[in-house]
């Protein structure tokens, strides 16, 4: 990543934020812990077929979310998941 990409996205994710904030109409500090504790947790992304196996096990859907945005889908493919490591590393 270039340093222009990065001020980029120091620039833009606020703004996505404050966004997201408004649309599910929670306070934008309750975002921001939510996104703390995503990040804290350490997620892996897991592509299509390979997230197929893990779908199988008990405790994925706790431990998983869904990159349902079009952005994801074009990046990564459909079916591609943000999985917990620590999970991931206990089953």
């Amino acid at each position: 990543m270039t340093e222009e990409q990065k001020n980029l996205l120091k620039k833009e994710i606020p703004k996505a934020l404050m966004h997201l904030s408004h649309t599910i109409n929670v306070h934008l500090d309750e975002v921001i812990e939510v996104v703390r504790e995503m990040y804290a947790d350490d997620y892996v992304i897991c592509t299509w077929p390979d997230v197929q196996e893990l779908m199988e096990l008990d405790g994925f859907r706790e431990n998983s979310v869904l990159m349902n945005e079009p952005w994801a889908n074009d990046l990564y493919g459909s079916q591609t998941y943000l999985v917990k490591r620590k999970w991931l590393l206990l089953s």
